[in-house]
């Protein structure tokens, strides 16, 4: 029954061929996801194999005692050799090995478990482990892709079980009037005959379904995993990663990842999100700095090109035009204006020199006729003709002058803007 199922599996292995990156030159070996939950699927079965094996007397007689006892052992023994085999080629021993050889010696005592003595179910044991374990390796040689080591467990293990009937079993108890010899060509015969009926049906079925309906998942499917192509199920690590690869292929990495709590998975979004704090702070810095030197590189070259204008200019008057004009251009300013600044006195004196990129908006600031300089200090009057003002402003201000003695005039040129003067008489003693 066993190497029936592993001649259908090699079968499939053959016209599904092997997952993506299984072989080639950058070819990884795909473990399992959960190898605790492999070592316990393996002991329920190893002690579902009790009623297996133990259950084919079809009575709980004092036969099934010894059954038992040789299943247990023959597992054992399989799981020893293939832990030493393992830890020979890997140097340390490899779990997922330990687990097939002990299905192997489950397997392969299942024939004779009845008719061997306990010493022999261990030697048909260890044997099941070195033929799983030499089969697993043809396999991958062959570069045949079993995920689940179905071919070396049942198939193989399965025909060394079938054999060592033969080999092993009390003649009399099985009964059948043959010598060893000839009880060995009858099940070498079966091992062929049970091989061309089983694999060559499943194989020709498998390939003309296969030509009408892909059994293979496409290699979208494949790289997503199974439970989400065929079932639309997802997982908490899915769900991280599809969130990653959608800020990889937006180049956008300056929102968090959903966490989910008090989960392993969570664990690792909640590091990641602080792996993207510690990035977007560090191109946040850098990105500074690069303007702060952007800034400073344009300050220099406006003032080299200041001082190449000094240097061209004839008077210091086009010295301070070119400035004006060029820290304008710098800043964006629309509006600029030359300031003298006297030392000796520590006065302030407006200059003729004005930069006007937007005459229409600054028209009013820069320029009165003679009608609107005498007009200036009326009261509710605006020089824009405009505006949200009161047009008290200069009325008032008059008014407060007079009442101390002073005048006021306004002085206004095309090229100088408007200058408003307040006079007041000099303090006297005593006042």
């Amino acid at each position: 029954m066993h190497s029936i199922g592993g001649r259908v599996a090699l079968a499939a292995l053959l016209v599904i061929g092997p997952r993506i990156g299984r072989f080639g030159p950058n070819a990884v070996k795909v473990h399992g996801h959960d190898v605790p939950m492999t070592t316990l699927g393996v002991f329920i079965l190893w002690l579902g194999w009790f009623g297996f094996n133990g259950g084919s007397t079809l009575a709980f007689n004092d036969e099934a005692p010894g059954i038992i006892v040789n299943t247990t052992i023959s597992a054992a023994f399989g799981g020893i050799v293939a832990l030493l085999l393992s830890a020979i080629r890997d140097e340390r021993p490899d779990v997922l090995a330990i687990m097939n050889g002990a299905l192997a010696g489950l397997v392969g005592i299942t024939a004779s478990a009845n008719a061997v003595s306990t010493a022999e179910a261990a030697g048909i044991g260890a044997i099941a482990g070195v033929v799983m374990f030499g089969a697993t390796l043809l396999l991958e040689r062959r570069k045949i892709d079993d995920a689940v080591g179905a071919v070396p467990v049942h198939l193989c293990a399965g025909i060394w079980g079938t054999v060592a009937v033969a080999l092993f079993a009390d003649l009399e108890i099985l009964g059948s009037g043959l010598s060893r010899l000839e009880q060995l060509g009858v099940q070498l015969l079966g091992v062929l005959v049970v091989f061309a009926w089983a694999f060559g049906i499943a194989y020709g079925a498998m390939r003309a379904i296969n030509r009408r309906i892909p059994l293979r998942i496409d290699p979208e499917g494949e790289q997503i995993g199974l439970n989400v192509a065929e079932h639309g199920a997802s997982t908490e690590i899915l769900d991280l990663l599809v969130e990653m690869d959608d800020q990889r292929k937006a180049g956008d990495f300056t929102s968090h990842v959903h966490v989910e709590p008090h989960t392993e998975v969570g664990q690792i979004a909640q590091q990641y999100n602080r792996v993207l704090d510690d990035i977007n702070a560090e191109t946040a810095r850098r990105e500074a700095a690069t303007e702060a030197l952007r800034q400073r590189t344009a300050s220099l070259e406006l003032l080299q090109a200041i001082n190449s204008a000094a240097n061209d200019a004839s008077t210091m008057t086009d010295t301070m035009n070119t400035a004006v004009h060029d820290v304008c251009r710098f800043t964006g300013w629309s509006l600029g204006h030359a300031l003298v600044v006297d030392r000796e006195d520590d006065i302030v004196v407006s200059s003729d020199i004005w930069v006007d990129n937007d005459p229409e908006r600054f028209a009013a600031f820069r320029e009165l006729n003679a009608e609107q300089r005498a007009r200036a200090f009326d009261r509710f009057w605006r020089g824009d003709g405009g505006g949200n003002g009161s047009g008290l402003g200069l009325a008032v201000v008059r008014r407060l002058v007079e009442l101390d003695g002073g005048e006021t005039e306004l002085s206004a040129s095309p090229s100088g803007g408007v200058d408003a003067i307040v006079r007041l008489p000099r303090a006297t003693d005593g006042d």
